[in-house]
């Protein structure tokens, strides 16, 4: 690996498993995603509606991002047999590996060149990526999207990847 970069992300053990604490204002279906079966009871046969109608538009900013075409795409995959087992697997790790990633953080930390790129107004993806990183992580934030930042504003998180890609080496990063 040469690089790392992170959009509008985090790691478990360095705040995301928070992201699951309906308590402080976390995602109530996180905890649903990560306990096996759960998603597939309670959202089988509901795929669209709950992409559509709830999750995409409560991520996003840019409303047209996402096209009637693209939330019937993502619900036609989730409706598959497995189709929740990415989900399962992603927020099963984030809240049950959360020790182990802290420990491997500690002993290889990153030093390769980083960036962390996040909505304007949020420094959660730089200051989680700046916590494992030995050196400086370069962070820019893109104004006006939501969470789905590659969908919502393609060509500026395209100039933002270029610019880093193109820039300066791992030492002045």
């Amino acid at each position: 690996m040469i690089s790392f970069t992170g959009i509008e992300t985090g790691l478990a053990g360095f705040g995301l498993e928070m992201l699951a604490d309906v308590a402080k204002g976390g995602a109530w279906y996180i905890g649903l995603l990560a306990t096996p079966g759960a998603a597939e009871t309670f959202f089988k046969g509901r795929e669209q509606v709950l992409i559509g109608d709830f999750i995409i538009p409560a991520a996003t900013v840019v409303r047209d991002a996402m096209t009637p075409r693209d939330v019937a795409e993502l619900a036609r995959g989730y409706a598959g047999e497995g189709g929740w087992s990415g989900a399962l697997a992603l927020y099963g790790s984030m809240l049950g590996e959360a020790e182990a990633i802290r420990a491997i953080a500690k002993d290889v930390p990153l030093t390769i060149p980083s960036m962390a790129i996040d909505r304007a107004g949020s420094d959660f993806t730089p200051q989680t990526l700046q916590a494992v990183h030995r050196g400086r992580v370069r962070a820019q934030a893109i104004e006006a999207v939501g969470h789905y930042i590659a969908t919502e504003a393609p060509d500026k998180l395209a100039a933002a990847l270029l610019a880093f890609f193109g820039g300066p080496s791992s030492e002045a990063n």
